[in-house]
């Protein structure tokens, strides 16, 4: 799992223009599961704003979890599956800059593990666990970030 973070904390780093010293000394120095950690904050208060690509992506994230009832495990991948395709979406129009980026890191990547687990989770108990998470987190994100 932890590589699956760094892999992806990667992908998202170079898709927002960092270069790739950076990444490898974040990952030599544990800078990315340090950020996977940090609380997630409002600014001054204030929710932070994001690029219209990434609040359509959340938003049909969460109109995908409002409209499901899985029955099966496979119905969970499938889930797993459409949310993936929306965070891919999020990560290849990332537009964004400053510590309105950084804060959505905080909770993209617990979003993005979640995601993953529903993908591939080969029983429903696991993949509930995952489904359950994923609501809470995209919650967080809705809490945190306006357009």
């Amino acid at each position: 799992m932890k590589f699956l973070v760094i892999v992806f904390s990667s992908i998202i780093l170079m898709s927002c223009g960092i270069e790739s010293n950076d990444i490898e000394s974040a990952k030599n120095t544990n800078e990315l599961d340090e950020e996977v950690e940090e609380r997630l904050s409002l600014n001054n208060g204030k929710k932070w704003i994001v690029n219209s690509e990434t609040h359509e992506g959340m938003t049909q994230i969460i109109v995908i979890l409002d409209n499901i009832d899985p029955l099966t495990v496979d119905d969970y991948n499938q889930v797993g599956e459409k949310c993936y395709q929306h965070t891919s979406y999020i990560i290849s129009n990332c537009s964004m800059k400053g510590e309105a980026h950084n804060q959505l890191h905080h909770v993209l990547h617990p979003i993005l593990d979640d995601i993953e687990n529903l993908k591939k989770s080969a029983s429903v108990s696991n993949a509930k666990v995952a489904a359950t998470s994923l609501e809470k987190n995209i919650s967080d994100y809705f809490t945190h970030f306006e357009f």
